[in-house]
C-alpha cells in the first residue's frame, strides 16, 4: 500500500465496501467470488486493496478491539503492541512522570501512540511516511482524547520537541533474523539511553522478553518490567529514571484485569528442595513472574518448594485457600502418579486409567509434547482428562500425572 492508495481507502465508497466485507466469510474459497463481485464496482487493483484490508482488519481484532475502524499495513500490524499492553504502559507512564506530552520514538503504525493519547498529548516520530499517515488517519477515526502530532525523520539526528518522557520500541527483527541482544536492536539500546539522558527525560524502552533481568545493574535508577497476557511473557520494558519504579516487576493481564507483583530489593530468596511424591500439589507459575525472578517470593507465600533446581514447577503437600492476590499467578494440579519415564510404562498407565483427553507440559525434558503425542494412544471414547508433566529430577527423566484443580 502507498499514500495514494491510503487516501482512496479512506474514501466513503471504500469504507462502505469494507463495512460490507466485515460480515462476510473471508476464507480462501470465498476470495474469488468476493473479488469478482467487488470488480463490478471497483478496478481490479482497488478490489485487491479492499480484500487485503478486510483480511488485515480481521487479523488485527486479536490485538485491537477497535480494529474494524482502522486501516492497516501488514508488517506494521505484526510489529504493533497489542491494545491491552499499550494501554497499560500508557496508564503507568501517566502515573509515573510529570505533566506534559510524551514522545513516541519509532512509533510505526502507532498502537502505543494511540494508547498514550488517551492520557497525554503525543509526539509520534518515524522514518516511514506511510505509517505516519496511517497513524494520523486512525487517530482521527478513533477521536483520541488528546492530540497526536507526527514528525517525519530520524529521531536520533533531529531536535526533539519538549516533552515529559519518551517511549521507544526499537526494531528487534532484521529481515528474517530476530535480534535478541539489546545492543543489536535498531537503534541499539545504548543510543536510546544516551538520547534520554541528553534530554533528561524519563523513558520506557521495550525489549525482548528473553532479556537478562540483571541488565538493570548497568543503568542506575532503572527497573525492568515483564509483561504479558495469561500464560505468556510477551515483552519486557526498561524503565529509566521514573519515580517509584520497582527493580523487577511482573505484570499480568488475565480475565480482563491487570495484576502486578514487584520487587524492590536485589536479594534472592533461596528456594527449598523437597522430594517429589504422588499426592502433592504442583503449582505452574505464570511466565511473567518467572522472568521477573519472583519464583522464590511465590514459593514462600505458598509454603511450596522445588523438586529440582532446574525446574520452575513448585510442589507442596497441603492445599489451602491462598490470598486472592496470589491466585492469578499460578495454576494448581494434584499429582496422582510420579514415575521414572518410559514410554511403555506411560502407555500402560494411560490405558489403565482410560484417559481420553491429555494435556502435556514439559520442563527440562528433551522430548517435545507433539512428538510424544504421536507415540501414545488414548481411550477413543473416554472423556476422562489428565495432565501429563515431563521433567527431570536429579538428572533422571520422570513423568508425572495429575489433575487440574
Amino acid at each position: 500500500m502507498n499514500l495514494e492508495e491510503l487516501v482512496w481507502l479512506d474514501s466513503p465508497e471504500a469504507q462502505e465496501a469494507l463495512q460490507s466485507l466485515a460480515s462476510r466469510e473471508l476464507s480462501e474459497s470465498q476470495r474469488w467470488p468476493l473479488l469478482k463481485n467487488l470488480r463490478r464496482h471497483f478496478t481490479p487493483a482497488q478490489a485487491g486493496l479492499l480484500w487485503d484490508q478486510a483480511l488485515w482488519r480481521r487479523k488485527a481484532q486479536s490485538k485491537f478491539p477497535q480494529a474494524g475502524q482502522m486501516l492497516w499495513e501488514p508488517q506494521a500490524l505484526e510489529q504493533a503492541t497489542s491494545w491491552e499492553l499499550a494501554l497499560q504502559r500508557a496508564q503507568k507512564l501517566d502515573a509515573l512522570v510529570p505533566p506534559g506530552p510524551i514522545l513516541d520514538l519509532g512509533c510505526g503504525l502507532g498502537g502505543q501512540a494511540l494508547a498514550l493519547a488517551q492520557y497525554r498529548p503525543v509526539w509520534a516520530i518515524d522514518l516511514d511516511p506511510l505509517r505516519l499517515a496511517l497513524l494520523e488517519r486512525n487517530a482521527r477515526q478513533l477521536q483520541t482524547p488528546y492530540p497526536i502530532e507526527t514528525k517525519l525523520g530520524d529521531f536520533l539526528k533531529m531536535e526533539l520537541p519538549p516533552a515529559a518522557a519518551l517511549v521507544a520500541d526499537p526494531a528487534r527483527r532484521q529481515g528474517e533474523k530476530r535480534l535478541y541482544d539489546p545492543q543489536e536492536t535498531i537503534p541499539p539500546l545504548s543510543e536510546l539511553i544516551n538520547l534520554a539522558e541528553r534530554y533528561r527525560l524519563p523513558a520506557a524502552i521495550k525489549l525482548a522478553p528473553s532479556v537478562d533481568r540483571q541488565i538493570i545493574k548497568d543503568y542506575p535508577q532503572s527497573g525492568l518490567e515483564f509483561v504479558g497476557p495469561h500464560l505468556e511473557c510477551r515483552e519486557a520494558v526498561l524503565w529509566l529514571k521514573t519515580e517509584d519504579a520497582a527493580l523487577w516487576e511482573a505484570s499480568l493481564y488475565r480475565q480482563g484485569q491487570w495484576w502486578s507483583w514487584s520487587k524492590k530489593a536485589q536479594t534472592e530468596i533461596e528456594l527449598p528442595l523437597a522430594p517429589l511424591e504422588a499426592g502433592q500439589y504442583l503449582y505452574e507459575v505464570q511466565p511473567t513472574l518467572l522472568r521477573a525472578g519472583l519464583l522464590g517470593e511465590l514459593a514462600k507465600a505458598l509454603g511450596a518448594s522445588q523438586f529440582d533446581p532446574q525446574v520452575s514447577w513448585l510442589t507442596g503437600s497441603l492445599a489451602f485457600a491462598p490470598a486472592p492476590e496470589l491466585k492469578p499467578w499460578y495454576a494448581t494440579f494434584r499429582l496422582t502418579h510420579v514415575q521414572h519415564f518410559s514410554l511403555k510404562a506411560l502407555q500402560k498407565l494411560l490405558r489403565q486409567l482410560e484417559i481420553g483427553i491429555l494435556e502435556i507440559k514439559k520442563r527440562n525434558f528433551a522430548l517435545e509434547p507433539d512428538q510424544l503425542r504421536s507415540k501414545i494412544k488414548l481411550a477413543p471414547h473416554s472423556k476422562r482428562e489428565a495432565t501429563l508433566f515431563l521433567t527431570r529430577c536429579a538428572g533422571q527423566p520422570l513423568f508425572l500425572l495429575g489433575e487440574r484443580l
